[in-house]
């Protein structure tokens, strides 16, 4: 008997099981914070009970202190407002203002450049450090920034270097970060997509010039008074060209907003991309973020579980959670149609997810619509559903 059948790739291993690297950040956190002797009698202690942990420490730790660990520790830096004496008074052709948030690699601070005619404010990233790594992360920005153009994209305006240390000026986004908007507005799921698009939009124009974000996460969207998307921080881009030599170290990323690739030290592609993007597509429509470090196995996720996760998650039991009627509601969405879109870009495999964003809009567009979707089988009676709607 001929069997036609073929059998599924096999699924790569991840380098751990997602819940341990909430145990391997830990502990880089820790070991970069201590002296080389006492690092060193750490690590051997850790490999006496896990030579596969220790090793990967060492990988992380050895040549990558100024791209990752010190990233880590700065980031814990900024928490605290800087002094004010820690401010320049001016950078370039402009006069800082006040300090606004941090971003990848980088301070960003509220300027503003005076003519004689006219005022223009920006956002400048003032890059931490002044070594000659920093200075070539900086020009590798700069270009990326210069070659996107997209309403829904944060705008290049000018850079520069001042006593060493690199800078950039973009365009200025005075709103709020994509999920306060919506919890702000209240926004419903159908207004929630719709402005997800814009984001897909920003993601799939950078993805035609050959950029891949590689951290895409909602504090890394900003929404506009006029209800705009705007996609910020390309610090740790990664350019799909040979010729690239910049790149930054690929274990810099959100952990909670990673793709499975990532989490294994891989190659990242637009596809990682396409997995963030249901991530937070996910946070959007259930109301909190799917924490996909805690799953307890590696598989594909089913809408059901989508759906169980959203209603069942220990967070329902707040105050500002969905009401048992919305919790219905919101079983019934995840477990439809946009369910198993966001179910397709979450595959933890690259090559079965959705094919590229613009195929991501396609679906998203048939659901608004009330269309059948691309992924879904040409089922008879499921046509005729979506015929009705």
């Amino acid at each position: 008997m001929n069997d036609d059948t073929t059998a599924p790739p096999p699924r790569p291993n991840p380098l751990f099981p997602p819940a341990r690297w909430q145990e391997l950040r830990a502990l880089l956190e820790t070991l970069t914070d201590v002296s080389a002797e006492a690092r060193e009698a750490e690590l051997v202690r850790i490999a006496t009970g896990d030579a596969e942990l220790a090793a990967t420490l060492r990988e992380l730790l050895a040549g990558t202190r100024d791209e990752a660990t010190q990233h880590l520790d700065r980031m814990v830096e900024r928490l605290l407002p800087p002094a004010p004496e820690q401010i320049p008074e001016r950078v370039g052709p402009f006069r800082l203002i006040e300090r606004i948030g941090a971003g990848g690699m980088g301070t960003v601070y509220l300027a503003e450049r005076e003519h004689s005619d006219f005022v223009q404010r920006v956002a400048l990233k003032l890059l931490d450090g002044g070594s000659a790594r920093l200075a070539q992360l900086a020009s590798r920005e700069r270009r990326i920034l210069a070659a996107l153009t997209h309403p829904n994209i944060t705008a290049f305006v000018d850079a520069g270097t001042q006593d060493g240390r690199a800078w950039l000026a973009m365009e200025y986004v005075q709103g709020e970060t994509l999920i306060e908007h919506c919890r702000q507005r209240d926004l419903d799921v159908r207004e929630r997509v719709r402005l997800f698009d814009q984001v897909c939009a920003a993601v799939a124009h950078a993805h035609a010039q050959l950029v891949v974000h590689r951290d895409l996460k909602p504090s890394n969207v900003l929404v506009d008074a006029q209800g705009r998307a705007k996609l910020l921080d390309f610090g740790i881009a990664l350019v799909l060209d040979d010729g690239e030599t910049g790149a930054p170290a690929t274990r810099v990323f959100t952990l909670e907003y990673a793709a499975p690739e990532q989490l294994r030290g891989e190659r990242v592609t637009t596809a990682s991309d396409v997995y963030s993007l249901g991530l937070i597509l996910y946070e959007l429509i259930a109301g909190r973020r799917l924490s996909t470090l805690e799953r307890t196995r590696d598989g594909e996720w089913t809408t059901a579980e989508l759906a169980r996760f959203a209603t069942a998650h220990e967070a329902a039991k707040s105050p500002t959670a969905f009401t048992q009627r919305d919790a219905k509601a919101l079983s019934q969405l995840l477990r439809g149609d946009l369910g198993r879109i966001i179910a397709h870009a979450l595959n933890p495999l690259p090559a079965q997810r959705y094919a590229s964003v613009a195929s991501l809009r396609e679906d998203l567009a048939r659901w608004l619509d009330y269309r059948p979707l691309t992924i879904s089988r040409p089922d008879r009676l499921y046509v005729l559903r979506r015929f009705v709607r």
